[in-house]
Parts: structure tokens; sequence; C-alpha cells
């Protein structure tokens, strides 16, 4: 089953201090698959970051293992972030490996 409901949406903090950038990203994780059943075997998430927007060919740069009672509000801090602008997705895989489509878009600038 592939997720889509609960679209993540990452919030982004201001920059950290100091010469590294970390990014800290926060999302809301689904409770329905993509055909409104109920989610019963979300096993994580997976972030993906990117120097273009709209551009993910990269593996993931983190990964977080879903709360055991599902959905929920989830969190990944990305560090050592070099000046310039980050864009960010999530996506939500199941217990069989089957993940998501791409959550909505957040950019985070470090100066």
């Amino acid at each position: 089953s592939s997720q889509t409901g609960g679209v993540p949406n990452p919030g982004l903090p201001p920059a950290g201090g100091g010469g590294t950038g970390t990014a800290v990203i926060t999302w809301n994780g689904p409770s329905t698959n993509a055909d409104s059943t109920t989610l019963a075997d979300l096993a994580g998430y997976r972030l993906y970051q990117s120097t273009t927007s709209g551009s993910y060919t990269s593996g993931p740069v983190a990964t977080v293992t879903a709360p055991a009672s599902g959905g929920g509000a989830a969190t990944a801090t990305i560090n050592n972030l070099a000046p310039g602008t980050y864009y960010f997705v999530v996506r939500a895989y199941d217990t069989s490996g089957n993940e998501s489509v791409y959550s909505n878009e957040a950019s985070k600038t470090i100066p």
C-alpha cells in the first residue's frame, strides 16, 4: 500500500549559529493509504535533500522510524550544511517497502 494521506509539510526553523548550517525538518505523518483505507503498516519516513528545487535523484539523507502508533509528528535534523539553499521532501514507507509520493517541498537557506 502506498501512502499519500497527511501529506508531510516540513517546518523549518531559522539557520543555526556558526559556520555550519543545520536544518530541522518536522512533519505530520499520514493516517490513511492512497486509497483512503486505514494505514496499518506504516514503517517510517525517508527524507530527501537537493540543491535544485524538484530534483531528488539521490538516496535519502535521513530515515525516521514511525512511532508504534503510526502517523503523528516526526522530526529529522540535517547537520553540516554549507551555505546555500536546500530543498527537502519526505516520503512515507510501509512495512513492504512501498513509498508514498513526495510531500510538499520545503526549503532552507543557510547563510
